[in-house]
């Protein structure tokens, strides 16, 4: 009786509504677009000899979209290259109408612990800094490494030396020997069978979190690319300590990236450590081993 009762009065309360009263549509105010600048610069010392420094006016709507080859904008724009502990000026430059340019960093002297700052000036655009610390590196070094058909199987070890938070990141280098040349190949994507490894959008990434104050080996196999007449391979092992900032832009690119190919994921902003601006800038310390293989 009382599912009866419950049913009529339901019944009763949608007849009584107004027709339109599910059917009216909701208008969502579109927002404006505003101008603003992605500002990129990541530099390695001891691996890099320039700093690439990319800066490109963007639209965007709520999140950054970043724009593809066929949609930049040249802009002019100065920058002004920091060391903040010692409060010097390293470097300084400008370029008109571009979106990019190289700045050779070769007689600057990075030094551990120091914080730097990147200030880059468009033309119609705020003024936008960030800032970045050169951590020291991690202890890389090559245990054991096996090759069978082209497949290198190596174990490796790293060592947390430091009360700093690091994210080691690992890339490979193969230098291919003949008679008459040297081939080059670098490798940023490397997998590892290890659940201690996070994937970034680039490349696979360990925190010291899970062996801080330690020594960690582990194992990864790598296919190496071999060319006719090559006499022997170079194998050279890298790890990348990440910073913070650095980290959480390429994890923010892989979640966003995640995102564009399913639809009910969580939506996902890109991370920034400039003001004024979004984007990345990073001085990165390294540390690596090497093998050679015949």
């Amino acid at each position: 009786m009382k599912k009866f009762f419950y049913s009529a009065l339901l019944l009763g309360l949608l007849m009584s509504c107004d027709e339109n009263t599910f059917t009216n549509d909701i208008e969502i105010p579109q927002q404006e677009s505003d101008r603003s600048l992605v500002v990129e610069a990541v530099f390695i010392p001891g691996i890099d000899t320039v700093m690439r420094l990319s800066v490109v006016p963007t639209f965007f709507i709520d999140e950054v979209d970043f724009p593809q080859e066929e949609d930049l904008i040249p802009v002019s724009f100065s920058y002004i290259l920091s060391d903040d502990t010692d409060g010097e000026v390293l470097m300084s430059g400008s370029c008109e109408e571009c979106n990019d340019m190289d700045v050779d960093l070769r007689s600057v002297q990075f030094e551990i612990g120091h914080e730097y700052s990147l200030q880059v000036d468009a033309e119609g655009y705020d003024l936008t800094t960030a800032r970045s610390q050169y951590l020291s590196p991690g202890v890389l070094s090559i245990e054991r490494a096996t090759l069978e058909d082209n497949e290198l199987r190596l174990t490796a070890k790293i060592a947390d030396v430091n009360d700093q938070d690091d994210f080691f990141a690992f890339r490979s280098v193969q230098k291919s020997f003949g008679e008459n040349e040297v081939i080059l190949r670098t490798r940023n994507s490397l997998f590892f069978d290890d659940l201690r490894f996070e994937e970034s959008y680039s490349t696979s990434v360990l925190s010291d979190e899970s062996f801080a104050g330690q020594s960690m080996s582990f194992t990864y196999d790598a296919f190496l690319d071999f060319w006719s007449g090559a006499d022997s391979v170079r194998y050279i092992f890298q790890a990348v300590n990440w910073t913070e900032d650095y980290y959480r832009y390429e994890r923010s690119l892989l979640n966003a990236e995640i995102a564009e190919y399913f639809p009910f994921s969580e939506p996902s902003s890109i991370h920034s450590n400039f003001d004024n601006s979004f984007g990345i800038f990073a001085i990165m310390n390294i540390s690596q081993d090497s093998v050679t293989l015949r």
